[in-house]
């Protein structure tokens, strides 16, 4: 039962992670980002490294960098490539990536009830059946 428990915790979690992804989705402020470099991301588990791309956008005359840290269509990007991002105004590191090759606003809602619901049942019924 403590692992069910755990697993619910888990799920949770992630459905927190993309609660805050969909705030800056549905609140964000409009911007380009440029692909500026690539950071060389070491795979786990001996796969090999791969180059993540590191876009840079303007927030009130200050830059910014970002470096994409999922593994999800890496090839399509080139050097000077543009990208639509949205960010936080009230914390313009957060950003969220909206190319064809990132999550729409309806699959982050997807994933965010899902892994709450999933995860309160794996939370509920340890509590109940004690």
């Amino acid at each position: 039962m403590i692992a069910i428990f755990c697993i619910g915790l888990i799920f949770l979690f992630v459905g927190f992670t993309y609660l805050g992804e969909l705030r800056i989705v549905l609140n964000g402020v409009d911007t380009e980002a440029k692909v500026i470099n690539f950071s060389e991301r070491i795979g786990r588990r001996g796969k090999p490294a791969r180059m993540h791309p590191v876009f840079q956008y303007e927030v009130g005359g200050r830059l910014i960098e970002y470096t994409r840290t999922d593994s999800r269509n890496l090839d399509e990007y080139k050097l000077g490539d543009f990208v639509d991002i949205k960010y936080d105004p009230k914390k313009p590191e957060k950003c969220v990536e909206l190319s064809p090759y990132s999550m729409s606003k309806k699959s982050i809602k997807r994933w965010m009830v899902g892994s709450f619901a999933i995860g309160i049942v794996c939370v509920i019924i340890p509590i109940v059946s004690l």
